[in-house]
Parts: C-alpha cells; sequence; structure tokens
C-alpha cells in the first residue's frame, strides 16, 4: 500500500475522533486532541521511531481477538489518516510554524479549553513514554549561557505541564494573578516557543548522537575512547 501524506481533512478529523471514542478501541486509547500532543512528542524524539513503535500507544491496550479493525481496508485507511497528522506535526516543525487548530483556545473556561489541555497532555504522555530514549540521549550538555540543555528541557516541559493543568499550576505559582495575566495576554507565544524548543532539543540530540556513532565507527580497538575517559575504547564505550 502506498500511503500519501496529506494534511487532514474535515472528513479525517471526523473519522479519527469517532474512532478513537468508540467502543473498538481501548478505554486508555488516546483522544483526537492527546493524538496531536502524542505525535509532538513522536516528533521531537532523540532518536527516529517507526510507526509501529508508537502505533499501540495510540490505539491503547487491545485485547486478543478484538482488533479494532475487521479489514485490510479498514487498517489501510486509518493509517493513511494518521499518518497525514503525523505529517502535519513534522511538517509544522520542519517549517518552524506552531499551527494549532482554532479550537485550541487558552480559556478560564475548563470546557472551552479541553482541546489545548488534552494537546498538552498527550505530549507529556509521549515524553513519558519515550523517558528512556530522553536519558540515554544524555541532555546534561553544557550549554554557552552556562546552562545545561537539561535545564533548558526541564523549562520547557514546566511550561508544556502548565498547559495541561493551568488550575494546578496557578496554585503553585508565587504571584497566580500575574501568571494568570501573562497567559491570557500572551498564552500562545508562550506555548508555541516551548513546543518549538521542545522538538529542537529532541532532533539536537539526535544529531549529536549520530555523529557520536559516527565518531565510534572511525575509532579502533586500542585507540583512546572517544569520550575522554583515557582508557582505550575497547575497555570503555566500545559496544
Amino acid at each position: 500500500m502506498t500511503i500519501k501524506h496529506e494534511k487532514p481533512t474535515a472528513d479525517d478529523i471526523r473519522y479519527l475522533t469517532e474512532l478513537l471514542a468508540s467502543d473498538r478501541c481501548s478505554d486508555d486509547a488516546l483522544t483526537i486532541h492527546q493524538l496531536r500532543g502524542f505525535l509532538w512528542a513522536v516528533i521531537s524524539s532523540p532518536a527516529a521511531l517507526m510507526t509501529q513503535d508508537w502505533l499501540p500507544m495510540v490505539l491503547g491496550e487491545v485485547k486478543d481477538g478484538e482488533e479494532p479493525f475487521d479489514s485490510q481496508e479498514e487498517l489501510d485507511r486509518f493509517l493513511t489518516v494518521l499518518l497525514a497528522f503525523y505529517q502535519e506535526a513534522q511538517q509544522q516543525f520542519t517549517q518552524k510554524t506552531i499551527q494549532l487548530p482554532v479550537e485550541y483556545v487558552y480559556s478560564e473556561d475548563a470546557e472551552l479549553m479541553l482541546p489545548l489541555t488534552e494537546w498538552c497532555e498527550g505530549l507529556l504522555i509521549g515524553h513519558d513514554w519515550l523517558e528512556d530514549i530522553w536519558t540515554e540521549s544524555s541532555v546534561d550538555i553544557d550549554l554557552d549561557d552556562g546552562s545545561s540543555l537539561q535545564d533548558t528541557l526541564d523549562a520547557v516541559l514546566a511550561i508544556i505541564t502548565l498547559f495541561a493543568d493551568i488550575p494546578q499550576g496557578l496554585s503553585e505559582s508565587e504571584d497566580p494573578d500575574t501568571l494568570k495575566a501573562k497567559l491570557a495576554f500572551a498564552w500562545e507565544s508562550i506555548l508555541s516557543t516551548a513546543l518549538l524548543e521542545y522538538a529542537q532539543i529532541g532532533h539536537e540530540l539526535r544529531r549529536l548522537a549520530e555523529e557520536l556513532a559516527k565518531l565510534y565507527a572511525r575509532t579502533g580497538r586500542n585507540d583512546p575512547c572517544p569520550c575522554g575517559s583515557g582508557q582505550k575504547f575497547k575497555r570503555c564505550c566500545m559496544p
């Protein structure tokens, strides 16, 4: 099957919304809004992922004999629509522009803000799922300003966590009134900046890992280890 990468249509959104909320999917399947946030975590991963790696997270735990698709045609449609959402996220990162759907708004009304809240929840679900990959990628890298990449990542995740639960974030703030006013005025730019920075950190770690792998590939068994330990490669980081 050839899968075309196209922007999701209104029919695609309606189809996937209904499918994920139906009895055909597990109770822990993602909602359509969580899915979009989850896919941002997927495209931001420090390691490249295959569709089969993250697909089970979308549908939730499927019991034996209870597959949500009755035919190959149904599965093909699902994958086509799903990858259109994935491609949309990938394109936004490439263009360095976050374009959230119009129903994603900041509001004191929890009902109105639910889509945006669930989007951020989905990203955090994805980040938690990828925690081992982030840890193995080692974000403890010093930056020119004296901070570390881990500091930046923590700050970005704190912003995303805030939008996932505004009441909790305000209750923990030292100055909730000022924070509330700032969010009402500039929530979109604050969140968009954090999301792009999150993805950039992941891709920078991916680039560094690829460069390190190439360096290790050129290192002989008895050469000094590229990690700088002073030991021979064969006694240190050699696979």
